[in-house]
């Protein structure tokens, strides 16, 4: 993806739930939908393109409806700077949180789960790698296995 970070404010038109997403909660939610396999850093204006078509179809987390409205990003007239999501629940970290820890990338709630590395996909067919216990009897052994043409890298 490139550089330059565009975030999307999706607000419920039912419940009024929202919502600030960036690049790469989007390419997370298109790959959860099948929508997105091949490239593991797709072209921001490719994954946006994508997202503005699959839209109607995305649900909302808190009534479960398919009515999203793209609003503005608010901005705080008291931050200085982008505002940070949480790499883990991509929810905005709270400019309080920043103030004191500046180079702080998890919001509270998150700071203590454990990282989570980038899916890997497989190289021939685009699928979305799993990890698999090889067969056989004696020590346990571990494979990555594409989910979709079940070749093992």
């Amino acid at each position: 993806m490139t550089d330059s970070l565009r975030l999307i404010n999706l607000r419920c038109r039912d419940c009024g739930d929202e919502t600030i997403i960036g690049p790469h909660e989007i390419a997370r939610r298109l790959r959860e939908a099948g929508q997105l396999r091949r490239e593991a850093n797709p072209e921001q204006e490719i994954v946006l393109a994508l997202f503005e078509e699959f839209l109607p179809n995305l649900k909302c987390d808190a009534c479960g409806a398919n009515n999203w409205k793209i609003a503005d990003v608010p901005i705080d007239e008291n931050h200085w700077g982008e505002p940070v999501l949480c790499e883990v629940c991509k929810q905005q970290v709270p400019p309080e949180r920043l103030e004191i820890f500046p180079n702080e990338k998890r919001c509270a709630a998150c700071k203590d789960k454990p990282e989570t590395d980038e899916p890997e996909f497989c190289a021939i067919c685009g699928g979305l790698m799993a990890i698999r216990q090889r067969g056989g009897s004696g020590i346990a052994g571990y494979v990555m296995v594409c989910t979709d043409c079940g070749r093992s890298g």
